[in-house]
């Protein structure tokens, strides 16, 4: 056995209220967030949707055992007969929620673990991801697992080592009142995009569109929309995507918070600005990059 393993991967199931909100801990960074998925394929009507969410795996009349805890008492038992298929007898009946979607993301983790052993969890994650099926839903749940794609064929082409690594590395200060810093690294030169969504997974700010050099990048928010309008309090998320992956880094903005502003006198005016360390981009207006 090797002296060091792996660290884990995190799977959790995306919610079954059906609405776009973030729910923890799938919303928590580095945790592949599962969503729902009907017998037609389609999004299934309870799962959570938004940019929180990163893949979708069946969760519909998902054949499993009762759970010890459940209060069989005569209203129950009724019910699961009529709408879960239960025989009355044996432990097992038809399920629905996202939490039956995660575990299938879970075991392919496992297969991919063990087909590809020297795979850390941010490439079991990239994997599952890169080999996901692109289908169009109704709402945002990231890609539909495909476990076969995902265990067979070549391994993820993995760049030379390199200092950086891609994702986010902060949000300063968070929470924020005038403007916070997202912090990120990529490890290979590629084009970029990053976005401000709601809470409501609408976008409120495209804020890079640019091809970009490995290494550390610095983009700032002044908190208002694509129309320069002020954004109100609330929870928003950064989306960095390119071809490395996608990362969501969750900022709140707290018009209360003023302790910002004195880490950010030196900013100047003007929109969002990005500063890797070998190349200085701006936002001009409200859309575009200038050098």
């Amino acid at each position: 056995m090797s002296p060091t393993r792996p660290a884990s991967c995190g799977v959790a199931a995306a919610g079954n209220s059906g609405v776009n909100e973030p729910y923890y801990p799938a919303a928590c960074e580095r945790v592949i967030s599962v969503a729902g998925l009907g017998q037609d394929g389609a999004r299934a009507w309870f799962s959570n949707w938004g940019p929180s969410v990163d893949l979708a795996a069946p969760a519909e009349l998902m054949w499993s055992a009762i759970s010890g805890n459940y209060v069989v008492d005569d209203y129950s038992a009724y019910y699961y007969q009529v709408a879960c298929g239960w025989d009355g007898y044996s432990p097992y009946m038809y399920c629905d929620g996202t939490s039956f979607a995660a575990p299938i993301v879970s075991g392919v983790c496992g297969l991919v673990r063990a087909r590809f052993p020297s795979y850390t969890s941010d490439l079991v994650r990239r994997r599952l991801y890169e080999t996901g099926d692109v289908v169009t839903y109704d709402h945002a749940i990231g890609r539909k697992l495909n476990a076969l794609r995902a265990v067979a064929g070549a391994p993820t082409s993995v760049p030379a080592p390199s200092p950086a690594r891609f994702g986010f590395a902060a949000a300063s200060p968070n929470p924020f009142a005038s403007r916070v810093a997202l912090a990120f690294t990529l490890g290979r030169r590629g084009p970029v995009r990053l976005d401000v969504f709601d809470a409501q997974g609408r976008r409120v700010r495209a804020l890079a569109r640019e091809t970009l050099e490995p290494g550390s990048h610095r983009c700032d928010w002044d908190g208002e929309d694509e129309h320069g309008v002020p954004c109100v309090s609330g929870v928003y998320f950064a989306r960095l995507t390119s071809p490395e992956g996608v990362a969501t880094l969750r900022v709140i903005r707290s018009l209360n918070v003023a302790r910002d502003q004195a880490a950010f006198a030196c900013s100047g005016p003007g929109g969002p600005r990005i500063s890797p360390s070998s190349l200085s981009l701006s936002v001009s207006g409200t859309n575009g990059l200038s050098t």
